[in-house]
């Protein structure tokens, strides 16, 4: 069987996951046109505006001007699954893309937001094979991974899907604990290590976290691997 061919990220979408504005997310994902959105110069510069924090207090009041126009509902999940499965040509996704460029709280909120309405997202893997834990491990995003390791938590009781979203292996082979060694973030490395006792003795192939600790002279992340392993 053929794969689907991948939906294009829509650049509005992608502007809002970059700045990690949430009012421009929840902007895109309060309207039932917000693929077509690029195309309207009067709702794009609404939108624009909402990238703007000096002036959230009027976009917003803009926003609502509109909805209260033009009478916009939640988007059906039809038009909005259309629109949070849009990728990159790297194929990120738009939590890829707020896991690598952000910490703060609007980037929490904003991938909040996106899993609240795409769940399994969360378990996306871009052509890399990385997920948005991965990309955050890399970055060395802390409040990303630990709303990222919440929401895994939060899915289940069994802890299956918690297992799959810390223990994911990318196209490399490697965990994201194994990305937090390789870039040298020991708190990511600690942080992911305090959520799941077993990730050191994860991926069971190939190169162990502590094995690559050690190679790149991390002491203090060798020796919390130790530790636990």
């Amino acid at each position: 069987m053929v794969p689907p061919t991948p939906v294009c990220m829509s650049p509005l979408l992608q502007a809002s996951a970059f700045f990690g504005s949430w009012q421009a997310l929840r902007f895109l994902i309060n309207r039932e046109d917000a693929l077509g959105l690029a195309s309207d110069a009067v709702l794009t510069q609404a939108f624009l505006d909402l990238l703007k924090d000096d002036e959230i207090g009027s976009s917003l009041a803009t926003q609502r001007a509109f909805e209260a126009k033009e009478g916009a509902d939640e988007v059906p999940w039809s038009a909005l699954a259309s629109l949070l499965e849009g990728v990159t040509i790297e194929g990120d996704t738009a939590l890829h893309l707020l896991a690598t460029y952000g910490d703060g709280e609007n980037f929490l909120k904003s991938a909040g937001l996106i899993y609240r309405s795409a769940k399994h997202l969360l378990v996306a893997q871009n052509r890399k094979g990385d997920s948005p834990l991965h990309c955050a491990a890399r970055a060395g995003r802390s409040e990303m991974i630990s709303l990222l390791i919440a929401l895994a938590s939060d899915e289940s009781s069994s802890g299956e899907r918690f297992k799959e979203v810390v223990r994911m292996e990318n196209g490399h082979k490697e965990t994201a604990l194994l990305q937090a060694i390789r870039f040298g973030s020991n708190h990511i490395a600690e942080l992911l290590m305090a959520a799941d006792s077993e990730l050191a003795n994860f991926p069971k192939e190939g190169m162990s976290p502590l094995y690559l600790a050690v190679f790149l002279e991390q002491v203090d992340t060798a020796k919390s691997l130790y530790r636990t392993s």
